[in-house]
Formats: structure tokens, sequence, C-alpha cells
């Protein structure tokens, strides 16, 4: 941590202009994928968890594709 440069940005705007100016477009993007691979599994457990019990509460019978 850098304790000699304490800059504090005054909004949210000021974050994302300064990372613009000084890195780029692209780095605002750098991780997203390692996130979005994250999530999948995650959202794949809800959504079939989902599905399975509104099948059972319902009583529509589970079809296997």
């Amino acid at each position: 941590m850098n304790i000699l440069f304490s800059y504090r940005y005054t909004n949210l705007f000021a974050v994302f202009g300064s990372i613009l100016r000084k890195e780029g477009f692209i780095s605002l993007y750098r991780g997203a994928l390692s996130s979005v691979i994250g999530v999948l599994p995650y959202s794949g457990c809800v959504f079939f968890t989902y599905d399975s019990l509104k099948n059972i509460r319902f009583g529509k019978k589970i079809e296997m594709i």
C-alpha cells in the first residue's frame, strides 16, 4: 500500500474517468470473464433446484431430455 500518495476520489465517475485515462477501456473489463465463469456453476445449480422444486410442487412430470 502506498502511504505517500493519498488521493481520494470525489465520486464514482471520477474513478471511472481516471481508469479510462490512465489504463484504457479494456482495463475496466479485465477479470470480468473469470467472474462470469465463477458464477456459472452457481447459477446452474440455482436454476436446476428452482425448476425441480417447481415441478414437484405443482405435480408436473419431470421429463428427461
